[in-house]
């Protein structure tokens, strides 16, 4: 699938040789001239088209919770089995003791 995206390209007013700022230019999805917290000044924009990948996360989501579960039912399986064996140790010691 494609997608076309809006690019903002930005030139950042505080920007100084040697500063905190990391870049004098920036492109971003949004404009940022907006911003209160920034001092950007909108050089342009340029209009791309992206192609996004056909992944269902959905699907990959509920693939991941089955392999949750199975883990979870194999443990309480196993936990069932070990408290039954105690169940069934501590009736054949009570069973030895009316013998």
């Amino acid at each position: 699938m494609k997608q076309t995206v809006t690019l903002y390209i930005h030139r950042n007013l505080d920007w100084k040789e040697g500063s905190s700022y990391p870049d004098e230019f920036s492109i971003d999805t949004c404009d940022c001239t907006k911003m209160s917290h920034l001092n950007y000044l909108l050089l342009g924009t340029q209009e791309v088209e992206v192609t996004i990948p056909d992944v269902d996360y959905r699907e990959k989501a509920v693939a991941k919770f089955d392999k949750q579960i199975a883990a979870i039912k194999a443990d309480a399986a196993c936990r069932v089995r070990q408290v039954e064996t105690k169940k069934q140790e501590l009736l054949a010691i009570g069973n030895e003791v009316a013998a």
